[in-house]
């Protein structure tokens, strides 16, 4: 998000100024420059440099014209150094520039450059020289004209490319961008000929590489932005495109763009020359995605046999990655279907599959799967955490997101300061080093788990909320529907049922069929929203909802009962109410979830 800087108060600005003009500068135009720059910083130090030059009273009062102004007043070979520095970028070396000015202007280079610098446009430090601002470099940029844009910056790419040789791939994303913007200029010169055609294929080859590097490191922003760029050049038959769809289909999935991804997924299964193997993977990352925001008619029945129908192809050619996509995918949906402990099994031989492949993506899934699993099942919760210590570490580095689990796991023991600490370092990694905005999502569903199993009610309404708006967001009808369930719970449990009816309906309405968990939760929710009014249909629903709750998912079964015991009471149905909420506590314990024991025994279903 954007963040807001307010303009300088007189004082800053009239100190920018003194600090900038010197002993020389009247204070009748120190004044007039402080009143003319509106708390702007860099407006004010170009009126400072334009002084020198022009006259106050004449100077454009707007920072662009300001800017257009005093470009326009150089002299010609000012002029084309400061617009060659503008095509090389905000930061350059003067080698680059060295390559992109006229033969005859470089034996004058630094005379030229020190101008520059003495006029605030440019700024030297050592070899490496920058512009004061990019708003200095946008309005010399601007100044360009179309044709010398397409020629400096393809000599820019050339000179690059020759200098990067040997070096590995390091520099792609640079030569990518300086041959992209060539096509771009000799484009809209009219220019689509064949010399284009190919600099457009030169330039997807070194963003698709470059792509391909982020996506290996996980820097998914930049490899969406990057493998994005490289299928808009290489055309439909080149070799390297069909491999930049598939990652960035991959890559578009974490970052919440499932339209994009399935768009992608389907044209990728579709297309006569991809490989069986790259025809299988693309369907598994499909229902993937599908899974999320929209299983389709077949729902989960159909998920399960594309599932088996490519994880038996994988075996057959022995593809280990192959075998970790499916088992990932086979393993999650036995958890929605409410198997843990099958799913269990199934995630950690994804993990091995994924070890084996280095397929770095897929054993991170795979190994968060597994915690997930162990923590929805019946596999008590120290014996979970003993586990934990293995899982949450990949290669060396913290796993960001199974660390939510972990941060959840320790909560359920009561160690509520260590949980805030899980979060607090599993929040830094995955802004720090994802970059996603989506995985905040998941940061905020951890933080109102935890809140909510410490009794922290205000905390956690406003952390389901967070999330709830991040799922709404990117259509994911199973997060959804569960987190609204949750939403509801709560704010049911603090006596207000009308305000927890609307996230009540929109779990409802969002939960998939055959989705066990969020059945559960979704049934919960309804039965207490409504129990006042409709307390035969209450009633109903909330016996539901602990029929759907399978045995091996003891968290779960244990809520559903408590829930269920609630809305005995209201119903006047004490004696039932003591029992399931007893049975609820003793599934806690059984689990190993302290916390929510402890609350279920002080809750009075009254």
């Amino acid at each position: 998000a954007a963040l807001p800087l307010e303009p300088l108060d007189t004082e800053s600005i009239a100190r920018i100024v003194s600090d900038r003009a010197g002993l020389d500068l009247s204070e009748e135009r120190a004044e007039r420059i402080i009143e003319l720059a509106e708390g702007n910083p860099l407006f004010a130090e170009q009126f400072v440099a334009a002084l020198e030059h022009d006259d106050l009273d004449r100077v454009p009062t707007s920072l662009g014209g300001l800017l257009a102004s005093r470009i326009d007043q150089l002299g010609p070979a000012e002029k084309d150094l400061l617009r060659c520095a503008a095509v090389a970028g905000s930061e350059l070396s003067q080698q680059a520039l060295d390559v992109l000015v006229p033969d005859g202007a470089r034996p004058f280079l630094q005379h030229h450059l020190a101008a520059l610098q003495r006029r605030r446009l440019l700024h030297r430090s050592g070899g490496a020289i920058s512009f004061g601002h990019d708003l200095i470099r946008d309005a010399a940029y601007r100044s360009v004209t179309r044709s010398d844009r397409a020629r400096l910056h393809q000599r820019l790419a050339e000179w690059l490319a020759s200098e990067a040789e040997g070096r590995g791939a390091q520099d792609d994303a640079v030569i990518g961008h300086h041959l992209e913007q060539a096509v771009r200029n000799r484009r809209e010169l009219g220019l689509d000929d064949e010399p284009t055609d190919t600099l457009a294929i030169r330039a997807g080859e070194r963003l698709a590489a470059a792509g391909s590097a982020a996506f290996a490191r996980m820097d998914l922003p930049a490899a969406q932005d990057l493998l994005s760029r490289a299928r808009r050049l290489l055309p439909t038959d080149h070799d390297l495109r069909t491999e930049a769809t598939q990652k960035l289909a991959e890559t578009s999935l974490p970052i919440g763009h499932h339209a994009t991804a399935q768009e992608l997924l389907a044209e990728l299964a579709e297309r006569p020359d991809v490989t069986e193997a790259e025809r299988w993977s693309a369907r598994l990352e499909r229902t993937r995605s599908l899974c999320l925001t929209d299983p389709g008619p077949g729902g989960l029945d159909a998920a399960e046999e594309t599932t088996a129908q490519a994880l038996a192809f994988f075996d057959r050619v022995d593809d280990d990655t192959g075998r970790a996509q499916a088992l990932f995918l086979q393993g999650w949906l036995e958890l929605l279907r409410g198997r843990p402990v099958q799913a269990e099994e199934t995630a950690w031989r994804a993990v091995e599959h994924a070890g084996r492949a280095g397929a770095y993506r897929e054993e991170a899934a795979s190994r968060w799967l597994t915690l997930q699993t162990l923590m929805e099942g019946p596999t008590p919760v120290g014996d979970c955490l003993d586990r934990s210590q293995t899982l949450t570490s990949l290669r060396g580095a913290s796993h960001a997101i199974a660390m939510l689990d972990e941060a959840r796991l320790l909560a359920m023991t009561t160690r509520f300061q260590e949980a805030d600490e899980h979060l607090e370092q599993a929040q830094q990694l995955a802004i720090e080093r994802l970059r996603v905005p989506r995985m905040t999502m998941f940061v905020d569903w951890a933080k109102a788990d935890v809140h909510a199993l410490a009794g922290r009610v205000p905390f956690a309404i406003r952390s389901y909320r967070a999330a709830l708006d991040r799922a709404r967001a990117g259509r994911e009808r199973e997060h959804t529907a569960h987190l609204a369930a949750r939403l509801a719970l709560l704010l049911a449990g603090q006596d207000r049922p009308a305000e927890a009816g609307e996230p009540a309906a929109e779990s409802r309405a969002a939960a998939p069929p055959g989705y066990v968990s969020v059945q559960v939760l979704s049934r919960a929710a309804d039965s207490r929203t409504m129990v006042a009014d409709e307390p035969d249909a209450a009633l109903t629903l909330a016996r539901e909802a602990v029929d759907l709750a399978p045995e091996q998912m003891t968290n779960l079964r244990a809520e559903a009962m408590l829930q269920l015991a609630v809305v005995e009471q209201v119903c006047g149905r004490g004696p039932d109410a003591r029992t399931h909420r007893d049975q609820a506590a003793r599934l806690y314990r059984q689990k190993g979830n302290l916390a929510a024991e402890s609350l279920a025994a002080s809750t009075s279903p009254a």
